[in-house]
């Protein structure tokens, strides 16, 4: 075989691999999602129709419902939701970063920004505004179990039973 031959064989195998993985990917997503829907969906309801948060299975394992709480401020309601946190007295969980972009040959303004930024005469710095995922989600799971208010759609709240089986303690 010569060298051409080699290389076109070799290539062959490298498309056969390229969709070797592209199927893999595809039953790994749709093994994820069988099981999301298992744990996420199913299960909870049937356990909610039968009225039980916790049961001994035949096995001795147990199966349990564990509430979760999560929190994603939408893009577009990040100025309202830190508004409505700072309002209250919370903007400390808010973290503040002053971001300016330079040019890859502006290595000496930046520096000189760093130290004086407002006299350096950028323009185009601006505070970002952000949050830690945790922290937000800590927070809210406190207001609400304080009996709190806290505007769903402003921080993306979302709540669901998950199944969890655990081995026999």
């Amino acid at each position: 075989m010569d060298k051409l031959q080699r290389l076109e064989e070799l290539t062959k195998q490298m498309d056969a691999s390229f969709e070797e993985v592209a199927g893999l990917e595809a039953q790994l997503q749709e093994a994820k999602e069988n099981k999301r829907m298992l744990q996420e969906d199913i299960i909870p309801e049937a356990m909610h129709e039968v009225g039980q948060d916790l049961l001994k299975l035949p096995s001795g394992r147990y199966l349990s419902l564990e509430h979760e709480l999560k929190v994603r401020v939408p893009k577009n309601a990040e100025d309202e939701a830190y508004s409505y946190l700072e309002d209250l007295g919370e903007g400390g969980m808010i973290k503040r970063s002053v971001v300016v972009e330079f040019r890859q040959d502006q290595e000496q303004d930046a520096v000189a920004a760093l130290e004086a930024l407002r006299h350096a005469g950028f323009h185009q710095a601006f505070v970002k505004k952000s949050h830690h995922w945790n922290t937000l989600q800590a927070w809210v799971k406190a207001q609400m179990e304080d009996g709190k208010e806290v505007p769903r759609e402003l921080f993306g709240i979302y709540e669901r039973d998950v199944a969890q089986v655990k081995k026999k303690v």
